[in-house]
């Protein structure tokens, strides 16, 4: 039951799901069916409800989109990044594989190693992702610190556990709070809610990234156009949506479009998401308004991406501005 509630949650979670089935195949074959069986009571009543309810849409965005992504972060940088800010815990979950009683530890050791065989695989993986290897990990781990901690005394033994808590926790703790925190900090929502409220009618709709435009259209109590809430670039660049379609569908019938770029310093655009198409915005619209991002994580990223799009797309200033 929980391990179909997390298939509903995050369909990735189907990778710790094979893990714990190839254990069962090893080591206990009659709690096999059981488990199955278990998965299936719910994850499947509720896939055949929403699949008659939305049909191919539903099929396209929550199953077959996976199989169309492209490449995205190199996956060298995220394992580098993963292995760096939790070395501990991966140092410790390796050195379990050496003990004598590993053979106690073949369900996270099983499970650990099909998620990383995974992600070594599949084509786009985010850091987010490695958060399904965290608590095979931390098993293994304990079995590590239980191995050599179970001979000495119980004051030794709370005086170690804590020591290793604490160097767990503050490195990280740190950095995030000096660099993650203030890494994509939006702090001009409001600024926006108001701007839309200002310039758009309550029967207008607006259209734009999904990582802002959302919630600006629900403090603006605004509508999307078309309910296009997610509009993720991977969903156009995998071939779900079409570009094209998408600009014909908005053309005439959306207010305000809240784009993310990369401006040169004469407040020009290196490029355009691929969510709508870059001629619409240079000919038909007004860039009014712009809100500066300080430490964005997919800067570097993105102008790499798009370099030869720039190269291909003669850009020019966008017509006369206001505000």
């Amino acid at each position: 039951m929980i391990a179909s509630l997390a298939l509903l949650t995050r369909l990735y979670a189907g990778i710790a799901i094979l893990g714990l089935l190839i254990y069962l195949i090893i080591k206990n074959k009659k709690a096999l069916l059981k488990f199955i069986s278990g998965i299936a009571i719910i994850f499947i009543p509720a896939n055949l409800i929403l699949l008659s309810i939305f049909k191919q849409n539903y099929l396209n965005s929550v199953f077959l989109y996976h199989f169309l992504k492209s490449t995205g972060i190199p996956k060298i940088n995220i394992f580098k990044f993963f292995i760096k800010w939790d070395f501990i815990l991966v140092t410790l979950a390796t050195i379990s594989l050496f003990i004598k009683s590993r053979k106690k530890l073949l369900l996270p050791i099983i499970t650990a190693a099909t998620i990383t065989l995974f992600y070594l695989i599949y084509i786009d993986i985010y850091y987010l992702y490695l958060g399904l290897l965290i608590p095979f990990l931390a098993i293994l781990g304990s079995k590590t610190v239980y191995t050599f901690i179970k001979n000495i005394n119980l004051k030794k033994k709370i005086f170690l556990i804590l020591f290793l808590l604490l160097l767990l926790m503050i490195p990280s703790t740190f950095f995030y709070l000096k660099n993650q925190a203030q890494t994509a900090k939006v702090e001009f929502n409001k600024e926006i809610v108001e701007f839309v409220k200002d310039n758009t009618q309550p029967q207008e709709t607006i259209y734009g990234n999904f990582e802002i435009t959302p919630l600006i259209a629900l403090e603006a109590n605004r509508k999307i156009t078309g309910n296009y809430v997610d509009t993720n670039e991977k969903t156009f660049l995998s071939g779900l949506y079409n570009t094209t379609q998408r600009t014909n569908e908005l053309r005439g019938n959306v207010t305000l479009v809240l784009m993310k770029t990369i401006l040169d310093k004469n407040q020009n655009p290196l490029y355009f998401e691929e969510i709508i198409d870059p001629n619409f915005l240079l000919e038909e619209c007004n860039l009014t308004k712009i809100y500066q991002i300080e430490n964005d994580y997919s800067a570097e990223n993105l102008v790499r991406r798009h370099i030869k799009a720039v190269s291909d797309i003669k850009l020019t200033r966008m017509p006369d501005t206001e505000g």
